[in-house]
């Protein structure tokens, strides 16, 4: 996630001042890289598991902890009230209403928080479809707050950066209603937050008023996320009031109106940690002091349970801690991978390549030497490929019917290669692949290592074909024989089985124009596969 930041406002918000040099020595602590400077501007890029980092406000208090500045948890109070009314809004259901005062706000604070909001939103929120953030300057807005859901034709209120009222259709006709109105329309109503004077606030989430703008000269405002599930409301509102704690002296916030978060959903969590589960993954030998401080420095808060235990308090806005594991990832980050030794596994050998995986690299070596062009295919493929060579294993829960079977034999993908580049087949393209494949046999599924092999141009014949597979195999040392066969897949009479000692390796055919025509390829092909496992056999017993 690319992340812009201005030197100097990460300075005030720091309390120190930093050089570039300081900063890219700073950033590899929080799992960050400088991406660019440009004057006072900084863009980074940061992990998607530290939402936290996308904006200077969350940057900062992970750096202050790195500093030593100040460590531990970042302390935040809310206090609940209950003023808003959330009404039933059947297509954003969930809200949440707060206020943050004291805000000490510049052009580039403003900046940064419009950053976070639209992060959040566009990652957490996927872009705005499951949730959304709104800002407002809370001396525009005549409290208390309502939320609901009203006909189109009742909007009227001046969108963000407009100057003119809008009304109904014409929202949707902006450039934010044609990005995000589907999400607000249903049956010819939308969200609406307004406050008691009946002034609209935002048509949710598509876009707020300019009457309650937040400016530079904004010292209290209301945030509202809105919804259509908990889990995003809450990951969204916790992370962007945090950030607002780094704007302000006064630590504590008033929800004053939600339907979807607890007190339990943005309190302090707490982990057991054991220095000795810290070391032997780590292979350190890190005291409990030590272990202590990197966690203090990370923003966790530590409380000492006995010589070997320590209870690790982590801030709701730390989403990625999930496991003790991760807060040992926090421990090897601020105690430095550069002070962690490496060690060599215990073997009772070395290591070599396997047969199969030379045998692989020469046959690879030997089709680019012949002039085959290699590709490289996905394992997972579509039923009709999967069913051409054999009985196919199917994935219970595919992502895509694209990707619903394991492939049986590698040409079936060759040949639709071609035929996805079939301009190319004046100049009889030539492609190989070396792979692996599965089929159902015996009711078990068997594993194999393969070769296929596929051309297609306008005088393509078996004749082809065999010419590159005896070239292969005569490099290879080996002698082939062929036996015609019938098989669905290739033209009666064009079709061969390939041995080797007496052994049946691989078969080499001119492809069935039915199959040609499924794929949308116009010209005639060749393929041969080859089981590499079995060549592979007579090949190392030579």
């Amino acid at each position: 996630m690319s992340v812009s930041v201005n030197l100097s406002d990460l300075e005030e918000l720091i309390g120190r001042k930093l050089s570039i040099d300081d900063l890219r020595e700073l950033i590899k602590f929080v799992k960050a890289e400088i991406e660019g400077v440009r004057d006072e501007e900084v863009e980074l890029e940061v992990t998607h598991d530290r939402p936290d980092h996308f904006s200077a406000e969350g940057l900062s208090r992970t750096l202050r902890g790195v500093l030593g500045i100040e460590t531990g948890l970042a302390q935040l109070e809310f206090k609940w009230s209950d003023s808003a009314a959330i009404r039933e809004v059947p297509n954003r259901r969930y809200a949440v209403f707060a206020i943050v005062r004291g805000l000490s706000l510049s052009e580039e604070a403003l900046k940064q928080l419009i950053q976070l909001q639209e992060k959040l939103s566009s990652v957490y929120g996927r872009n705005r479809r499951r949730a959304s953030i709104g800002i407002y300057d809370l001396a525009k807005v005549k409290l208390p707050i309502e939320y609901k859901q009203v006909s189109l034709d009742e909007v009227n209120y001046v969108p963000l950066d407009s100057k003119e009222a809008v009304q109904g259709i014409q929202l949707l006709e902006t450039e934010k209603g044609k990005m995000y109105g589907e999400y607000a329309l249903l049956d010819g109503k939308v969200p609406v937050i307004m406050d008691s004077d009946g002034n609209v606030l935002a048509v949710a989430p598509v876009l707020g008023s300019e009457t309650s703008k937040v400016d530079a000269g904004t010292r209290d405002v209301l945030v509202d996320v809105t919804a259509v599930d908990s889990k995003s409301l809450r990951e969204i509102f916790t992370i962007f009031i945090y950030g607002l704690r780094e704007r302000t002296k006064d630590h504590s916030v008033e929800i004053i109106g939600t339907n979807a978060l607890t007190p339990a959903d943005i309190s302090i969590r707490k982990w057991m940690l054991s220095v000795n589960s810290v070391n032997d993954l780590l292979g350190t030998e890190l005291d409990k002091a030590s272990v202590a401080s990197a966690l203090l420095r990370a923003r966790h808060g530590v409380y000492s349970l006995d010589e070997v235990d320590v209870e690790v308090s982590v801030a709701p806005y730390r989403l990625s801690v999930i496991h003790s594991v991760d807060l040992i990832e926090d421990v090897a980050i601020l105690h430095g991978y550069h002070n962690v030794g490496g060690i060599n596994p215990p073997s009772p050998s070395g290591g070599k390549l396997h047969p199969l995986t030379k045998l692989s690299s020469l046959v690879r070596e030997a089709m680019v030497g012949l002039g085959v062009q290699e590709v490289m295919n996905y394992a997972l493929t579509d039923p009709f490929l999967a069913s051409l060579d054999g009985a196919p294993v199917k994935i219970l829960n595919p992502i895509s019917e694209l990707y619903s079977m394991v492939r049986t034999g590698i040409w079936p993908q060759l040949i639709s290669t071609l035929a996805r580049n079939k301009t190319l087949t004046a100049r009889k393209p030539k492609v190989f692949e070396v792979g692996r494949v599965a089929f159902v046999a015996r009711n078990s599924v068997i594993e194999e290592n393969h070769l296929g092999f596929a051309v297609a141009g306008d005088e393509v014949t078996l004749t082809d074909v065999l010419v590159i597979l005896g070239s292969l195999l005569r490099q290879l040392n080996v002698k082939p024989d062929y036996s015609s066969i019938q098989d669905r897949n290739g033209i009666n009479g064009r079709t061969v089985r390939v041995m080797v000692n007496g052994v049946p390796v691989g078969k080499a055919f001119e492809v069935n124009p039915d199959i040609l025509t499924k794929l949308g390829l116009e010209n005639p092909a060749g393929a041969f596969e080859v089981n590499l496992d079995e060549l592979g056999k007579i090949i190392f017993a030579q």
